[in-house]
């Protein structure tokens, strides 16, 4: 039924605007508050669409707390802090790093948690996973509403959610891929566009049919993470897939029960994601004279952070089948064949 209502709401549109940009269509698509994807679905873990890092061992909100940590010490130990998080899922990844952050009782006594979240579906979910830590947790919808204070970045998984635009080089020219719907599908539809596609990408190297991305939320975001940044000292740390080089390609694809799904087939009831431009979000940070480190593979930075030795002394105390599934989840999120490679790690200060 909600597929129908969200259906019917969109082809509403469609009717009274005219062809929906892609960023408004997969706005109403993921996040419609009664409709959208998230409201109706827990999409995390084996029983949802996609299964993330933090959901497959308890390694990886440990090593971030303890890369937290350092961040913090090389920032003059600031008291109080905001450790954030940006879109915590199930909430997860900050159960792990807290149970971590608590051996480090200044650490802990300075930290203001901070999870960002607007869907209420999952925001319950974190609260009940977070319970022991509820007093030290407050959750926000906008980044406007944390206090202005040094601050620690988390975004897993975050930047790859967020709304984005297409456009599609015809004739000589760039047009905005737009969705429209037609005997009962939604199709694309290119319309003519005055958004600029920026110089590196304009012309060189773009071939009919050649598709550009950008994502207007992902630089509102890196820029409000750059402001607070520039205003007193700390860190932001984004892991995610995606590229660094300027780029053509459709990246928009659409996950249901772990398999690929058509992204405008049954919409509602599969995730639908795209691949971080990460140049974009460097310029940002540097615009505003931060540090940016060289972009790094996932399974450098674990492996640097020491995964694999905080992997066998929890193995030391595990039974063979819980020995079993931390080798595998280690193994998956460093191998340069699984996500090693395909998530890559932005660090700014």
């Amino acid at each position: 039924m909600s597929k129908n209502k969200l259906t019917a709401l969109l082809k509403q549109k469609i009717d009274a605007q005219g062809p929906l940009t892609l960023a408004a269509f997969l706005e109403e698509v993921l996040y419609h508050p009664q409709w959208g994807y998230y409201a109706q679905h827990n999409p995390i873990g084996g029983h949802g669409d996609y299964i993330t890092a933090p959901e497959m061992t308890q390694v990886f909100g440990e090593l971030l707390a303890l890369w937290a940590y350092v961040q913090w010490q090389n920032k003059g130990c600031p008291h109080p802090f905001a450790l954030i998080e940006l879109g915590p899922g199930n909430g997860t990844l900050m159960q792990d790093a807290l149970r971590i952050i608590q051996r480090y009782p200044d650490f802990a006594a300075a930290a203001h948690v901070y999870l960002l979240e607007k869907n209420q579906h999952l925001r319950n979910q974190q609260q009940q996973k977070l319970s022991t830590y509820n007093d030290k947790i407050t959750w926000v919808e906008d980044f406007e509403d944390i206090l202005p204070m040094p601050s620690i970045i988390i975004a897993n998984e975050f930047f790859d959610a967020l709304p984005f635009q297409q456009f599609i080089y015809k004739q000589g020219r760039w047009w905005e891929r737009h969705i429209n719907y037609e005997a009962n599908d939604f199709v694309y539809q290119d319309c003519p566009t005055t958004f600029q596609v920026p110089a590196e990408n304009a012309h060189e190297g773009a071939q009919e049919g050649a598709i550009y991305e950008y994502c207007a939320l992902g630089q509102h975001f890196a820029q409000k993470i750059a402001e607070r940044l520039s205003q007193a000292p700390g860190a932001t740390l984004i892991i995610d897939y995606g590229y660094e080089e300027p780029a053509f390609g459709d990246t928009l694809q659409a996950l249901r029960n772990h398999r690929y799904h058509p992204p405008l087939v049954d919409i509602g009831t599969a995730d639908l994601t795209h691949h971080v431009n990460f140049t974009q979000l460097q310029q940002t940070f540097r615009h505003y004279s931060l540090q940016v480190q060289p972009l790094t593979t996932m399974g450098d930075f674990l492996s640097d952070l020491g995964i694999v030795q905080r992997t066998e002394l929890l193995c030391q105390l595990a039974t063979p089948t819980q020995r079993a599934s931390l080798l595998t989840a280690t193994a998956r999120l460093i191998d340069p064949n699984h996500m090693g490679s395909l998530f890559k790690v932005l660090v700014s200060s």
